[in-house]
């Protein structure tokens, strides 16, 4: 086919009267179908140029590449066997930098990915005494090519910089950077998404390993970083996330590249979440308006449902079957909260009955919270605030109150669902909209979109159907009303749920 492709650009050029309106779309196809087929394009047709019209430069530098006496069929026949000539391939590895970035331990293996706290790592990899780690010798191969972080300075500042090595298989080493690039920035983008967490910025320094040579390395520019003094907490948060997620994201890589819906939803989704993320607080950086991130996040939510195979309505109307139990969880937490803004903190035995922090974020006990719910109630500091979180504490221990206030949010799920659909119609379709009335419906669209974006990225990543998933979730939601409806308290329920965690 690109054969066939190069005969047709070539028949355009030869024309008595050579039209470039028909040139250029037959460059642009012979083009796309080397991309596709692995080839880099420009190195390709600058040796097709040589075979066609040897420069002058060409000829010096290598008399016999093309003979001088070779006919014009000599010289198209040897093009063809050119452009039907396969990409070189090899085992590539790509080394990238990132900065502003932060990791749970020195050394962090998910999937084809691994990722190394550059500060320590490349100090252990140019000077002794070196401690070993994964990959350790080729790293300092590597990094001898990068002028500015292969010299060891004793002195120098932490740069918070980590450096990705990603395992891109046996491949063409066309195209290597850009895939490498979308592998990590689906394990960035899935955590900045999930936590609000600031993105890591790419760093200038890359470089490929094709068959244990290194063989390309460049310093193109990085992101631009949108805040000047290091956000160490931000980056913290990252870390204990990037932890929590290992085991899912190991799963996520192996599976190879995002589908294109996915990635594509991953995108609109981080788009829409730099309005309330910790960067946008802390700096005021957003780019959007909140009346767009609504229009993302029912684009990313059309990709999602077109990757399960359902139209967008009905996708997310299942959904929006698990809010009520969402937003009782919501409501829970913030009357605990609530009450434990009356406690000292930390250093209060109450505190630390109710929060834990396992992997170093906080973790409330709701069934501890109903045992203790006199001394929290107490502690409120409100008056408003002390009756609304005594009802939702006692609602624990209540199958009926509990079932009223899931009642209540069911019907509140169907109201947002309506407001969301007329707001969105409108901003797509220019009709005036009230800032409080999308204001009022982002909580909602930000769950169903975070919600179906989790359900492919368990599908990809432990390999079941989104059907499956939803299926069980399902299974998971009616366990839990069958079990109020019989009189069970959600307290009971919740303490005995098989993994430990609110069904």
């Amino acid at each position: 086919m690109r054969v066939a492709a190069w005969q047709d650009l070539v028949d355009a050029a030869r024309a008595d009267h050579p039209d470039i309106t028909v040139i250029e779309p037959r460059i642009a196809l012979l083009n796309a179908m080397l991309v596709g087929a692995g080839v880099a394009p420009g190195e390709r047709f600058g040796r097709l140029a040589d075979i066609l019209s040897p420069s002058e430069a060409t000829l010096a530098r290598d008399p016999d590449a093309v003979p001088p006496g070779w006919t014009d069929a000599q010289r198209l026949a040897a093009a063809d066997a050119l452009v039907r000539e396969a990409a070189a391939t090899g085992h590539c590895v790509a080394w990238l930098t990132f900065a502003a970035a932060r990791l749970p331990e020195f050394v962090l293996e998910v999937g084809p990915v691994t990722f190394f706290d550059a500060d320590w790592c490349i100090s252990n990899a140019l000077v002794p005494p070196w401690q070993d780690y994964p990959y350790r010798s080729e790293l300092t191969r590597v990094i001898e090519h990068d002028h500015d972080r292969g010299i060891f300075d004793p002195y120098a500042d932490p740069r918070h910089e980590v450096i990705a090595r990603v395992d891109l298989g046996h491949r063409p080493s066309f195209g290597w950077k850009e895939e490498a690039v979308a592998q990590v920035r689906s394990v960035v983008g899935l955590v900045t998404v999930r936590t609000g967490a600031p993105s890591w910025r790419r760093a200038g320094f890359s470089c490929l390993v094709m068959d244990g040579e290194v063989g390309t390395y460049s310093f193109g520019p990085g992101d631009e970083s949108l805040f000047t003094e290091p956000d160490h907490y931000g980056m913290n948060g990252f870390a204990d996330a990037l932890e929590d997620y290992r085991t899912e994201l190991a799963g996520l890589l192996s599976s190879g590249p995002l589908p294109t819906d996915v990635a594509e939803a991953l995108r609109l989704v981080g788009e829409a979440g730099q309005v309330d993320s910790r960067e946008n607080a802390l700096n005021g950086t957003a780019t959007i308006a909140e009346q767009s991130v609504i229009v993302l996040q029912v684009a990313a939510m059309e990709r999602l449902a077109a990757y399960t195979g359902m139209d967008g309505d009905p996708y997310a109307s299942k959904l929006a079957a698990d809010w009520p139990l969402v937003r009782y969880h919501q409501n829970l937490a913030w009357a605990v909260e609530q009450c434990l803004s009356g406690v000292g903190g930390g250093g209060d035995p109450l505190f630390h009955q109710v929060v834990s922090f396992p992997s170093g974020r906080r973790h409330l006990s709701f069934v501890t919270a109903f045992d203790v719910r006199d001394q929290l109630i107490a502690a409120c500091p409100g008056r408003f605030e002390r009756a609304r979180a005594e009802t939702l504490l006692e609602s624990i221990g209540d199958a009926d109150t509990a079932l009223k206030m899931l009642a209540s949010f069911a019907a509140e799920a169907g109201v947002l669902k309506g407001r969301l659909s007329r707001c969105r119609n409108a901003l797509m379709h220019g009709n005036p909209v009230a800032l409080e009335s999308v204001q009022s419906v982002r909580g909602f669209s930000r769950f169903i979109v975070g919600t179906a974006l989790d359900n492919s990225i368990r599908s990809i990543a432990e390999g079941r159907t989104v059907a499956d998933l939803l299926k069980a979730s399902d299974h998971r939601r009616r366990a839990t009303l069958d079990a109020l409806q019989s009189g069970r308290s959600i307290g009971d329920i919740w303490s005995t749920a098989k993994d430990g965690k609110p069904l």
